[in-house]
């Protein structure tokens, strides 16, 4: 044999036998902190029953994604239907008009909407539709397929109001989507259009789309009335760069997408202090002080330091931990009563993992 020769056949020995050894060794286990979500998670996910929903999540450290578990085959590209976490994205679209000066948060929203202009809705205000104390119920009685938002700002004109604008807290979605209708009129264009070029292009939130809510789900992206406080679909990328952008105080990858007031108003108290705030069912049990702010629930799990949230119907959820500036998003189809109460095991690993012991 040839030295050429032998030379070739340890090159060859040489490369099968670093690989084989590549392929014996032991992944890298991940930092202790990020075990601990990973095992708060999956014991999460182990009480939803023996086969839960697919299942992904995002930790968000400052505007840095530090970790993603994904669980069941879930794909992090997976639309689903996110309920009630849409009205982040609404109302950010909204403010970002706000940000233009196009529409002001304490003027009547009937200046926007003329078909608001009578006794009983004529003071209410843009800042009374999206903090849920506008006076209205959660529903539009008599909502029809293929309205369009003309429709449905002559139906709302009609209806009648619950409470005084300002005076009580009523959790639901007509009054968003009176905001949403504003926001069209004085811009001229469609939500389909306001959300793409103000949020989801900026963000490149590719997947995210609007859909109706009678039916359910029905022609997302193009539906005449795009249900905006609970008819998105989302994925767990895109909802993420969402949260990242809220983090940032309303800039992502260098573009400001909302102002930081905007921001901040959004994840602030918005309700008289006089007005009682609640949850819809139980969902609030043990949670402490409840408030809200622009489409966004308040919470204070343990008296001091406060936790944003905005969880959907379908156990969806995203929530900001304000005093260390980190978030999450849970990417789940499960009712949010089962969720939820599971959940705060695992945003108590967030805050430990990323919270000051780690050199923050």
């Amino acid at each position: 044999m040839t030295l050429h020769k032998l030379l070739i056949l340890i090159g060859v020995f040489v490369s099968a036998a670093a690989a084989a050894a590549q392929k014996s060794a032991p992944p890298t286990p991940p930092p202790p902190r990020i075990a601990a979500i990973d095992a708060a998670f999956d014991t999460m996910l182990a009480g939803l029953g023996s086969r839960p929903s697919p299942a992904g999540l995002s930790v968000i450290d400052g505007t840095e994604v530090v970790h993603q578990n994904l669980r069941g085959g879930l794909a992090v590209d997976a639309p689903m239907p996110i309920a009630s976490a849409s009205k982040w994205l609404a109302v950010a679209t909204i403010l970002s008009v706000v940000d233009e000066g196009l529409l002001e948060l304490d003027v009547p929203v009937a200046e926007y909407v003329v078909e608001l202009d009578r006794p009983d809705k004529r003071t209410m205000t843009l800042r009374q539709c999206m903090s849920c104390t506008a006076g209205w119920s959660g529903f539009l009685l008599g909502e029809q397929p293929g309205w369009g938002s003309d429709e449905f700002a002559v139906a709302a004109g009609a209806a009648r109001v619950r409470t005084a604008p300002g005076a009580a807290f009523r959790y639901g979605g007509v009054t968003f989507q009176i905001a949403a209708i504003a926001a069209e009129r004085v811009t001229g264009k469609d939500w389909h259009t306001l959300f793409a070029e103000r949020i989801a292009s900026p963000l490149g939130m590719t997947a995210t789309k609007f859909a109706a809510m009678r039916p359910f789900g029905a022609d997302p992206g193009t539906t005449r009335l795009p249900a905006v406080a609970g008819g998105a679909f989302s994925t767990l990328a895109d909802y993420t760069k969402f949260v990242q952008m809220l983090l940032g105080d309303g800039d992502f990858a260098g573009r400001c997408v909302l102002s930081p007031e905007s921001v901040a108003l959004m994840l602030s108290d918005q309700v008289a202090a006089a007005v009682d705030v609640r949850m819809p069912g139980d969902l609030g049990a043990g949670l402490g002080d409840v408030r809200y702010g622009l489409g966004t629930w308040l919470l204070r799990p343990e008296g001091t330091w406060l936790r944003a949230c905005d969880p959907g119907a379908f156990g969806f959820t995203p929530w900001i931990d304000r005093d260390l500036g980190v978030g999450g998003v849970l990417a789940i189809r499960d009712r949010s009563a089962r969720v939820l109460p599971r959940l705060a095991a695992v945003q108590a690993a967030v805050r430990e993992a990323c919270g000051p012991q780690t050199g923050r």
